[in-house]
């Protein structure tokens, strides 16, 4: 599903089911730790679990849910009419015990760096794609919709299927349906994420974090916990989080 937004419904943004806050970030942590530390059952373990977390916490205590862009700020202070609209995707996240997050990217800016993006065949990328269901409003589109360009995937870590679409469900509808193996994908890999491709620094963080907790090693090898932690402290850094 992608979002439309319109100029005048920013409060109604981001009070949509489809944002995340920071209240529900510290609590799905939080609930994450306690679970965490009731499978460690272990001093050391435990004392690396609470700086692995806290390091998260002060994340999203200090980026919040509704900053926006310099790109989302000026649609949402811009002069408005009825077919002004902003596309983002929101990503869904389970945490399991928790519920859903979502981290939303900023398609708006994706699509101007598009041409920048390496690029496979669809039939290439195929058997690694966590498919979108398909859109409620299909009957409203043609196949001309692919004249749109390629597909837009990002990367999941940690996943067998790690990639899903954020731009281009429509297409690749009619994709399947006319069997376009050779139709082009654009791809950003985990390694190559930035803030811009989000609505704001706060998703680029959920998004992350998400992807961290897919590839978190056993709770009980103090090593592996060690090496956890540093990298994630890292990539924090790396990335202007901390």
């Amino acid at each position: 599903m992608n979002n439309l937004v319109f100029t005048f419904m920013k409060n109604n943004f981001f009070n949509s089911p489809d944002i995340s806050t920071n209240k529900q970030l510290i609590e799905c942590i939080d609930n994450l730790h306690k679970q965490f530390l009731k499978a460690s059952n272990n001093y050391f373990t435990s004392k690396i679990l609470n700086k692995y977390f806290c390091l998260w916490k002060g994340v999203f205590n200090t980026y919040k849910y509704d900053d926006v862009s310099d790109s989302f700020y000026r649609f949402l202070t811009g002069n408005p009419t009825m077919n002004d609209s902003y596309e983002t995707y929101p990503y869904h996240f389970y945490f399991n015990g928790y519920g859903s997050i979502y981290a939303n990217f900023d398609i708006e800016y994706i699509k101007t760096i598009k041409h920048k993006l390496p690029t496979i065949k669809y039939s290439d990328i195929k058997p690694i794609l966590d498919l979108n269901s398909v859109p409620d409003n299909i009957s409203d589109f043609t196949d001309c919709c692919l004249n749109a360009g390629s597909l837009i995937v990002v990367q999941l870590c940690g996943s067998d299927k790690c990639y899903k679409i954020i731009d281009g469900n429509h297409r690749q509808y009619f994709i399947e349906k006319q069997h376009l193996a050779n139709f082009k994908v654009s791809l950003i890999s985990f390694d190559s994420l930035e803030e811009n491709m989000f609505i704001n620094k706060f998703n680029y963080a959920v998004y992350l974090f998400f992807n961290e907790l897919n590839t978190f090693p056993n709770y009980t090898n103090v090593f592996k916990l060690h090496k956890k932690y540093f990298y994630c402290k890292k990539l924090l850094l790396s990335k202007g989080l901390i």
